[in-house]
């Protein structure tokens, strides 16, 4: 039966997922806008990051490499 309706359970599995709190609560402004605070938050430390003298890192991994050889 499922093979021949997927996309009725499909359907059911979704429709009662967007009725949970979790959905009811994403959907709210103070959710969407920490999410975006945490995704720039995310970005400047990945800039910071990269913007660190890199090849310090790289000759480490190198030195790695060649240990393992």
């Amino acid at each position: 039966m499922v093979l021949k309706f997927p996309n009725f359970f499909l359907d059911l599995f979704f429709m009662g997922w967007l009725r949970t709190t979790m959905v009811s609560e994403m959907m709210l402004p103070d959710y969407a806008n920490n999410a975006n605070n945490e995704i720039v938050q995310l970005r400047n430390d990945l800039m910071k990051l990269l913007s660190q003298e890199s090849k310090p890192l790289f000759s480490q991994n190198r030195m790695l490499a060649r240990k393992r050889v």
